[in-house]
């Protein structure tokens, strides 16, 4: 079977849909059975791509990088030069289907909020995403929530739906040697002090100002302890002109970007994850500072219930934020029991079992896709015997 996955995110810096096609694409590689071939639809060149993952993919480069031209020719362009058996995508499916398709659905977020989405996104949703459902002949949702939600929303055929958790990286573990993280952390980063730790960019859906209210706050009785968030700020700089004060002196750090080994490091050193989006399909960060040992605490939100269980301390306002730190300041027997409770529940979680799950997903593709055409022959072959017999029954009639 030969896979054309939709790789375009790949090389974009876009956080967990990227990581998702990175490590798939890698453990499909890495597959025996079903002479699995992958194919990638990419706009990142050979040369920029991993050899040691890419090198026995297959690559189509588009000549655009527009949304609109991969819907439209793209991805048809790709399955008439590569020849693949099925074609798995995000989202937005080929607006002719030509073979078997899948689509992975990450997040609904764009029906939650869609005031955090860009116009252009919310369009592409309006006029395609319904379409791309019913073309799939499998939909993968990363998550239960996501699952339920979907098929209530869109009124989708339930059996071609499938829940494929998502993995973890083997970069992010638990290192025992706190001295070497701090090192590290001073050294490489400058941060010595406290820090609690906030994954992703400063965005009106990872709703980033509970946050930083509740630390400002915090810091009224623990001027020390600092909050450090790896992304970047895309609301503007007038959003953050309350917190300037704490950005000056050093309590307030904003990394714009942080790789996978600082990542890691940055886990280990935080007092705790906080996670606090209001709409999310998954979370990678929570099972990453789950398996790293970080207490965590997130965002009162069902799909977080449903990956972190009983390990994450729960909040749903700036108060809740508040004490959540302060009892993790505290070092409560409590959050020590949440944080074995999240390292025993991030081993459920593999980007090997992630792969394995998806290539079964593709088999039920293919087999569904061809049920569909027998179908469909079936359905074309019954009404052309019956308007023969109508044909039949009028010749006599005429006769007579």
């Amino acid at each position: 079977m030969k896979v054309l996955l939709d790789a375009h995110m790949v090389g974009q810096k876009q956080g967990g849909i990227e990581r998702y096609w990175l490590n798939l694409a890698k453990h499909l590689l890495g597959f025996d059975e079903d002479k699995l071939k992958i194919a990638l639809y990419s706009q990142v060149t050979a040369e920029k791509l991993d050899g040691s993952i890419w090198n026995d993919a297959m690559l189509y480069q588009p000549c655009s990088a527009n949304g609109l031209y991969r819907i439209l020719w793209g991805f048809s362009d790709a399955i008439r030069h590569l020849g693949p058996d099925l074609i798995h995508v995000s989202n937005f499916t080929p607006v002719v289907k030509m073979i078997p398709t899948v689509t992975t659905v990450h997040d609904l977020c764009f029906q939650s909020f869609p005031e955090t989405f860009s116009l252009k996104s919310i369009y592409a949703f309006k006029f395609f995403f319904r379409r791309s459902l019913q073309l799939s002949d499998a939909v993968i949702c990363v998550s239960n929530s996501v699952r339920a939600s979907l098929i209530s929303s869109h009124k989708i055929n339930a059996e071609k739906v499938f829940v494929v958790y998502h993995g973890i990286d083997p970069v992010f573990r638990s290192d025992p040697d706190k001295k070497g993280v701090s090192e590290f952390l001073k050294g490489k980063m400058g941060i010595d002090r406290d820090f609690f730790l906030v994954v992703g960019n400063i965005e009106a859906r990872k709703n980033t100002f509970p946050i930083l209210d509740a630390f400002r706050l915090l810091l009224m009785e623990r001027p020390h302890v600092s909050l450090v968030i790896t992304g970047s700020n895309q609301m503007g700089a007038d959003a953050l002109l309350p917190y300037q004060a704490m950005v000056r002196n050093g309590a307030l750090r904003i990394l714009n970007y942080a790789n996978d080994a600082e990542l890691n490091m940055l886990y280990n050193g935080a007092r705790a994850l906080i996670f606090n989006s209001k709409c999310e399909g998954f979370g990678i960060p929570l099972i990453e500072g789950m398996v790293c040992q970080v207490p965590v605490i997130a965002s009162d939100i069902s799909v977080f219930r449903e990956i972190a269980g009983s390990a994450a301390l729960f909040v749903r306002d700036v108060d809740e934020i508040y004490c959540a730190m302060k009892t993790v300041l505290a070092n409560s027997s409590s959050c020590a029991e949440r944080v074995q409770i999240g390292f025993q529940r991030s081993q459920l979680f593999s980007w090997e079992k992630t792969a394995r799950q998806t290539l079964d997903v593709y088999r039920f593709a293919v087999k569904f896709s061809r049920r569909k055409e027998q179908s469909l022959l079936k359905k074309q072959f019954d009404q052309n015997v019956v308007q023969k017999q109508a044909g039949l029954i009028c010749e006599n009639l005429c006769r007579s």
